[in-house]
């Protein structure tokens, strides 16, 4: 008789055949067992080698225990998740004036909250390179920095265009709690922009006649919110404003306020004390470098530590190197 070595022979350790059928009905039964009192996810669970358990092991929080134990319930569920929208990439810790108007928006109707006119909506769309820079250049400054005077030497230089560029660049692009002030009584523009009534506005507030969660105006953007100047002569030198200010400060990570021109009020060097920076507009082809030199002096003997210059309006291309050349004069 001759024996193939190549045949494979009986191995030791081997289960018999009828051993084999044995585990492999235990295991069907098991897992049928399994199948009738578990639900799918433990199913799936079950299912599982010992070793893809070893690799994968289960966390806390995961959608086994979100799906086994019901989660949480859907108001509390859209309460937490809109409040982390609103804190994402922020500075500042929710106050309790930034969460009565979360809820304020909440409660609004969708067709009232107020917006920019498509055509501005489209024009900030294509200034996008430009908002990223001042968007970048503020949030590049000292963390401390939060609150800035928009003002220009002459009126009519596009202060009021260049605040709300910077307002929704922060607040859309930045996603950054912003509040947007405007605080020219005497030709208040930006509650136009955005189609709200002035009043009561900033004006209330320093009266005591409305509260800040009364005055201030969510918009159709989340994170950016909107104070019109309201009607009366204000003086953002008083204490009520500075006081109302710091409470600003610690609801908002920008808080830009549209003020008047330089060279034509006194408003200007009064407030520098209170605010932390100013945003100097100037009008390209049109306002004189001395003049901006001026108006920087006089800002610095104010007591302005930190002035930012936005370029408006700008007709024909400007190098770098021409930049450098007039900033050192």
């Amino acid at each position: 008789m001759v024996v193939n070595s190549w045949a494979p022979g009986p191995d030791k350790s081997d289960p018999p055949d009828k051993e084999r059928k044995n585990k492999a009905g235990a295991s069907k039964k098991t897992k049928g067992e399994a199948s009738q009192s578990g639900s799918y996810a433990e199913k799936f669970l079950s299912s599982r080698s010992s070793e893809e358990q070893q690799r994968h092991p289960e966390q806390e929080g995961s959608f086994k225990d979100q799906f086994l134990g019901g989660g949480e319930k859907e108001s509390e569920y859209q309460e937490k998740s809109e409040l982390k929208k609103q804190v994402k990439k922020s500075k500042v810790q929710v106050g309790e004036l930034l969460k009565k108007l979360i809820s304020k928006r909440n409660s609004m109707v969708e067709a009232d909250i107020p917006c920019l006119s498509k055509r501005a909506e489209e024009q900030l769309g294509s200034n996008l390179k430009e908002l990223s820079v001042i968007e970048s250049n503020l949030m590049g400054m000292d963390r401390g920095l939060t609150t800035f005077y928009c003002t220009s030497c002459f009126s009519m230089e596009g202060k009021t265009t260049a605040v709300v560029n910077a307002a929704f660049g922060l607040s859309v692009y930045g996603r950054r709690n912003v509040l947007l002030i405007d605080s020219s009584s005497d030709a208040p523009y930006i509650n136009r922009l955005f189609g709200v009534s002035n009043e009561p506005g900033l004006q209330g507030i320093l009266d005591n006649t409305v509260s800040a969660e009364e005055a201030i105006i969510p918009t159709g953007y989340k994170q950016l919110y909107l104070l019109p100047a309201g009607d009366g002569n204000m003086s953002l030198s008083d204490e009520i404003f500075k006081k109302n200010l710091e409470m600003f400060k610690k609801n908002f990570d920008f808080v830009l306020i549209d003020g008047k021109s330089l060279l034509a009020s006194s408003e200007v060097s009064n407030i520098a004390s209170a605010v932390d920076g100013f945003l100097l507009v100037v009008k390209c082809e049109k306002t004189k470098w001395e003049v901006v030199q001026l108006a920087q002096e006089k800002l610095r003997q104010s007591g302005a530590q930190h002035i930012g210059i936005v370029l408006n309006k700008r007709k024909y291309y400007v190098s770098r190197a021409f930049y450098r050349l007039i900033s050192k004069r």
